[in-house]
């Protein structure tokens, strides 16, 4: 049976700083790769991109630790550059509160930035491992092929024949680029 009231009191429960006072935006969109980037990494946290874009220059935002700006190193660092450079500042209250604008912070940024780095890397080293032991193993990689060899030999033979490239993609059920492509 539900407490009345208990509805009201989850609304109440919501993050202060998710309820900022509506301003009209006046800073300035940064256009390019990284701002494509950073809006692609929110896109699964809608209240996370609420918050980001209510935020203006001047504005102070506190966060209990960094790991809540973003899903990994990577997303953590784009997620503080764009800030700053938004005019943003950021404190974090697990790293005592300093803002990461400051020396400090500028040191445990660019710890961040290494440990992002190391994590970029690591991702490269694996997805190439991956393919070498998938091609060692004898994989085909990359899109499956439409037709086979038998088929394309059989195109060909058809084609020296006078068959219709139409009829040859209707009857092996592929498209009509295929069939050129296959012919040549």
């Amino acid at each position: 049976m539900p407490i009345a009231g208990f509805r009201h009191q989850t609304r109440a429960l919501k993050p202060s700083f998710l309820r900022l006072p509506t301003r009209a935006s006046t800073s300035p969109i940064r256009r390019g790769s990284s701002q494509r980037r950073f809006q692609a990494a929110h896109q699964d946290r809608p209240e996370f991109k609420k918050l980001l874009d209510r935020l203006e220059s001047g504005d102070k935002l506190v966060v209990t630790k960094l790991d809540r700006l973003g899903r990994n190193s990577i997303d953590v660092q784009t997620t503080l550059e764009h800030l700053q450079q938004n005019g943003i500042e950021v404190h974090c209250l697990a790293l005592a509160g300093f803002d990461l604008g400051s020396a400090i912070g500028a040191l445990v940024m660019q710890m961040f930035a290494a440990v992002a780095q190391f994590e970029r890397e690591l991702i490269v080293e694996r997805t190439n491992a991956g393919l070498k032991n998938a091609k060692a193993k004898g994989k085909t990689l990359g899109r499956p092929k439409s037709l086979t060899g038998g088929q394309v030999s059989e195109i060909k033979n058809a084609i020296n024949e006078g068959a219709t490239i139409s009829a040859l993609s209707k009857k092996l059920g592929v498209s009509r680029a295929t069939i050129m492509r296959a012919a040549e």
